[in-house]
């Protein structure tokens, strides 16, 4: 082997098991740990190289002969038979997808003698070696620069995001005491930079002119620079949704008493006539923003759901709540911000409905190929077992009408970037073929990267009116075309599919729909759902169908009148 300090390309069966198809860098500081600044003393010598070389050898021989778990199964919540039992930990995985793991989780404070509740990866695992498992990530860097990632495959896709999140905690973040030397000097900061900045250009090329990097992007959110204001809302939607996102804007200002800014973001003046632009800017503290201006590499491209995430990450604001705008509320959206999942993790994420449609059960078997190591969290989710033969649990996991992000926060950040790689031209047709559009990306691209997600602990439910002519014994049925979401409590928290419209697309002359009930799904356990017309009716336990109070009633109306008195559209 040659005296080098380039890094060495790694063989492809050491990276894969399942084959795929086939400006400057930032200056990383030179990180001290949070107890010492020693200098590095291991470096990326030839003889350092190859014995680790050989260590990571020796580790998946003894992974693959053993057939090691790396973090153990968790029954699946709710599973009532054996089809619905345990999903293994690691789904086929190769030695490079076990070191992302547990690489990522150590990098987050876990040990194999203390684990959170997210990762797991690392418990009662006495083989773990730091710098075992960054040899193996640091050389599937250096493999993807001399071979060109296909934007198609998710498995290539996924594994080099997962190794851009390790080089970026690497270069940017204070390492655990044990992985204080995984690079010795500036030669080898600078060379893994420029991986780093290679894999940054090929995994998010839309990025630049608007940004240099993440690090600038990071900066920019944590110190609130050109005065942007460090919280506000965001919504997505052009002239055919004037009317409601000019409701909602007024609906959270007069009930809720927010004044936080807000920006309205479309996709050019064949999504939004100027005059509906001029007609929210006219508005206190709304700025209506053309998203065709940011990222103009991938934006030109853009279809149905795909602006979403785009706009998240276009928003100014550092912690983004987005709304759809469709959405409306029972209680003020803000209140998001105290829960304990937020302050935890950095985002909050709602379950869409509890429910399974066979057509979607290839995503899950596609989703579990490209992330085949699943985080403890992970596994206690229905999703990922719900292609198992007889299962009967939700191939729907994620509702994306409401989603709160703290963009200052580095691996919310690099998940919000892979959410939007994932929705961009070419991915996203394969996205849409394997999931229902944009909103099961948000929480995989979390998932992909180990970045700590978690749902609220109830699925969607509906908003409606009983139809006593559907009640079965124990059951009663509410139909409507609005899915209801509480919050951690169980109240009644907000609900989209066009707020109090009868019909949505309707911009004037509004009619209003009649509301009496609601469903409270706390688990998916006896619920059924059935198409009706332009909605679903759900039938649930009596006991979680609940009869709408006088106060929401009196809500519902004042948006009517809302509608009625206040919006006024531009024809």
């Amino acid at each position: 082997m040659p005296a080098s300090t380039q890094l060495h390309t790694p063989t492809p069966d050491i990276l894969h098991r399942h084959p795929s198809s086939s400006p400057t860098p930032d200056k990383p500081p030179m990180r001290t740990n949070a107890s010492t600044a020693r200098t590095r003393t291991v470096s990326l010598s030839h003889r350092a190289l190859g014995s680790l070389l050989a260590a990571v050898l020796l580790l998946e021989l003894f992974l693959w002969l053993g057939n090691i778990t790396v973090s153990e199964s968790r029954p699946t919540p709710g599973a009532t038979d054996a089809a619905d039992a345990a999903i293994p930990a690691v789904h086929a995985g190769s030695i490079l997808d076990i070191a992302h793991a547990q690489l990522l989780d150590y990098l987050s404070g876990e040990t194999p003698a203390e684990t959170s509740p997210f990762g797991g990866s690392l418990k009662d695992d006495p083989t773990f070696s730091p710098s075992v498992a960054w040899l193996s990530v640091l050389q599937h860097a250096q493999y993807c620069t001399t071979n060109a990632l296909n934007r198609s495959d998710f498995v290539d896709l996924s594994q080099r995001a997962r190794s851009f999140h390790v080089l970026h905690r690497v270069l940017f973040d204070t390492l655990p005491d044990e992985a204080a030397n995984l690079y010795s000097d500036v030669s080898d900061a600078n060379s893994i930079s420029s991986i780093y900045k290679y894999l940054q250009e090929e995994l998010f090329p839309w990025l630049s002119p608007d940004y240099s990097g993440i690090s600038e992007m990071l900066d920019i959110y944590r110190t609130n620079k050109d005065g942007r204001a460090p919280l506000g809302i965001a919504i997505t939607g052009g002239s055919k949704h004037i009317h409601m996102i000019t409701h909602l804007i007024h609906s959270l200002r007069t009930e809720f008493n927010i004044s936080l800014p807000v920006e309205v973001f479309y996709a050019g003046e064949g999504d939004m006539d100027p005059g509906h632009v001029q007609q929210l800017n006219q508005l206190t503290n709304v700025k209506a923003i053309n998203l065709l201006q940011f990222f103009s590499s991938e934006t030109q491209h853009w279809e149905t759901y795909s602006a979403k995430p785009f706009a998240l990450l276009a928003a100014s604001f550092r912690t983004v709540l987005f709304m759809d705008a469709d959405v409306l509320f029972f209680k003020d959206p803000r209140s998001v911000l105290e829960t304990q999942l937020f302050q935890k993790n950095g985002q909050y994420f709602f379950h869409d409905r509890f429910f399974r449609e066979g057509r979607w059960t290839h995503g899950v078997e596609w989703f579990l190929r490209m992330n085949p190591v699943l985080t403890r969290y992970t596994q206690g989710i229905g999703y990922v077992s719900s292609a198992q033969a007889g299962s009967t649990r939700e191939t729907h996991e994620m509702d994306s009408g409401f989603v709160v992000m703290d963009k200052g926060r580095t691996g919310v950040l690099l998940a919000l970037l892979l959410t939007c790689t994932m929705n961009s031209n070419v991915e996203r047709k394969v996205l849409y073929h394997n999931t229902f559009g944009d909103k099961e990306s948000f929480w995989m691209s979390s998932e992909i990267l180990r970045v700590p997600y978690e749902f609220n602990p109830y699925f969607g439910g509906t908003l409606g009116q009983i139809d006593a002519t559907q009640a079965g014994k124990g059951k009663k049925v509410v139909c409507g075309e609005r899915l209801l979401q509480v919050d951690d409590r169980g109240d009644l928290f907000w609900w989209n599919g066009g707020g109090v419209l009868e019909d949505r697309s309707k911009t004037a002359d509004f009619e209003f729909m009649s509301f009496d009930a609601a469903v409270v799904d706390k688990d998916g356990e006896g619920t059924e759902w059935v198409w009706y017309g332009r909605g679903m009716c759900q039938k649930a336990l009596e006991a979680r169908v609940l009869p709408l109070s006088e106060d929401q009633l009196r809500l519902l109306k004042r948006y009517q009148d809302i509608y009625e008195h206040e919006i006024r559209i531009l024809k």
